[in-house]
């Protein structure tokens, strides 16, 4: 497994992970999580993300080390993985998009399941349902533009 690390300031954190292990995981960041300059790790947030990646992968947040940064994390200066999607790679976009087509219904399934386990992590429900229908709406975009 890929090696992970939590970083967090005193409003937020992210999961430390290396971007092609989030590929391989068919983990599709939000637009709440960031990516380095390098595009070589991503920074998957606490709540939605983080927790997708560590269900997919079937680990826990136990055992990984975390770094806690007094005032606002460094993290937050970084490009969001939407504007990174936007501007990155052809071809890790065309895989991504490629992956999401080819595994619609299980992406669909997935995040009905994740959906399930994040109503647990939410104090409030209707949050936890705003960002799942934005990452439905999000993986709608990438669909309809693969088709184009």
């Amino acid at each position: 497994m890929a090696k992970l690390r939590w970083i967090s300031d005193s409003g937020h954190g992210w999961l430390e992970v290396p971007t092609k292990a989030v590929l391989d995981a068919g983990v599709v960041p939000s637009k709440y999580s960031y990516t380095s300059d390098d595009r070589r790790m991503t920074y998957l947030e606490e709540d939605c993300d983080a927790r997708a990646y560590l269900w997919e992968v079937g680990s826990d947040d136990d055992d990984i080390p975390e770094e806690y940064i007094d005032g606002d994390c460094w993290v937050r200066g970084l490009d969001r993985c939407s504007d990174a999607q936007k501007t990155g790679k052809k071809k890790t976009n065309e895989k991504r998009r490629n992956w999401m087509v080819d595994n619609h219904e299980l992406l669909v399934g997935k995040l009905y399941v994740i959906l399930d386990k994040a109503m647990e992590e939410y104090e409030n429900p209707e949050d936890c349902a705003q960002d799942f229908r934005e990452y439905t709406n999000a993986w709608l975009a990438s669909r309809t533009n693969s088709r184009k």
